[in-house]
């Protein structure tokens, strides 16, 4: 339950961060700049618990 409470809050926080981004360098977008290196650091299979 926590966990599923910080992700939430962690992809809120990554909506308003790219909206300013957007807003600050007229559109550049940072989930293009950012969504290759990020997908590259998650695991391909969830870990067991």
């Amino acid at each position: 339950m926590d966990c599923e409470v910080v992700l939430a809050l962690q992809a809120y926080r990554a909506v308003l961060i790219e909206a300013t981004y957007e807003a600050d360098y007229e559109g550049e977008s940072l989930a293009e700049l950012w969504a290759p290196r990020i997908a590259a650091l998650l695991a391909e299979e969830p870990p067991e618990i």
